[in-house]
């Protein structure tokens, strides 16, 4: 019992070393991506809402495929 104590706590450990970098970066883009949007860029958040509503109205996101919607 002891033994897997002392395993566990060094896989911890070890995970925590080698998860860093990642969390680093995640942080680093996280900060950049998760941003609201600034005042500036607000009429292209309400175009983007509107085409979004036109869109479930008349049901063409029946056709649209991911690719086509998120990358436009």
């Amino acid at each position: 019992m002891l033994s897997n104590v002392h395993r566990n706590g060094f896989v911890i450990a070890v995970s925590q070393e080698r998860g860093k970098p990642a969390l680093q970066t995640f942080i680093k883009y996280a900060r950049v991506e998760l941003q609201p949007p600034r005042f500036s860029e607000l009429p292209q958040v309400r175009q983007g809402f509107g085409n979004l509503f036109t869109a479930v109205r008349t049901q063409k996101w029946r056709q649209a495929t991911v690719k086509v919607e998120c990358f436009m």
